[in-house]
């Protein structure tokens, strides 16, 4: 007990400042608290068996790709699996600055960590209801296999052509195969046909209004892709 309460220590004092004095990122800074349960690692960082559940799939932002955080997608969808309603995730977090605080308090309420803010807004949800037999490393294989197949319906741009175009397209492929997959357990339907229009029409619809584009972000924006990610990508599951 005391030698796990000296190594909480140092890693929280590390989510402030590195070995060489360097100020870390607040994605940094979130990432250092994962190393506090090594089973639970790979599920915040998608991984099965070291393997990217999203196929080094990255995110162009700001005309430069960045690699997808997976958290992200677990901490909303964990709070919609709370409140079965898409329209309430993150309320209090509107602001995309507040957003890094909203997931760095998921993994906190994973880890049993206190929380900085909102502290009942991930109240309910259980690994252990969720992921029966931590079953959710099954379902990674099962969605990095998904991925896979689905690669080159993305339509994937950028230097290396690996990376969605933006947080939109990401955002309508990424929610419901996560949710679908991973949170429900359910696996693609063989015939996809129609799929790849689909999901390409309402990118293409949301891309023509400039406010949209300009902020994808914005929490009413985001809440309408969660909603039609999980539509959409669940008329092709089973």
């Amino acid at each position: 007990m005391r030698t796990r309460w000296v190594t909480l220590q140092r890693i929280l004092q590390f989510r402030d400042i590195n070995f060489f004095g360097k100020k870390l990122s607040a994605l940094e800074s979130r990432r250092s608290l994962y190393y506090l349960n090594a089973d639970l690692l790979p599920y915040l960082e998608g991984q099965t068996e070291e393997k990217d559940v999203l196929c080094g799939i990255q995110l162009m932002d700001k005309m430069q790709p960045i690699k997808i955080d997976f958290v992200r997608y677990l901490s909303i969808i964990s709070q919609f699996c709370v409140i079965g309603n898409p329209w309430k995730v993150l309320v209090g977090y509107s602001a995309s600055s507040s957003r890094e605080s909203y997931y760095a308090d998921y993994v906190s309420y994973l880890l049993g960590l206190e929380q900085e803010d909102r502290e009942q807004k991930f109240d309910g949800f259980s690994m252990k209801a969720t992921f029966p037999r931590q079953c959710w490393k099954q379902r990674y294989a099962v969605l990095r296999e998904s991925v896979e197949r689905l690669k080159p319906l993305f339509m994937l741009t950028g230097k290396e052509k690996n990376a969605f175009a933006s947080w939109i397209d990401a955002d309508y492929w990424l929610f419901g195969l996560i949710y679908h997959i991973v949170f429900a357990g359910k696996t693609l339907k063989d015939d996809l046909t129609g799929l790849d229009n689909t999901v390409a029409n309402e990118v293409e619809e949301k891309k023509k209004g400039d406010f949209y584009a300009k902020a994808p972000n914005r929490l009413g924006n985001l809440r309408e892709r969660l909603c039609r990610s999980l539509a959409i990508i669940g008329a092709y599951v089973q």
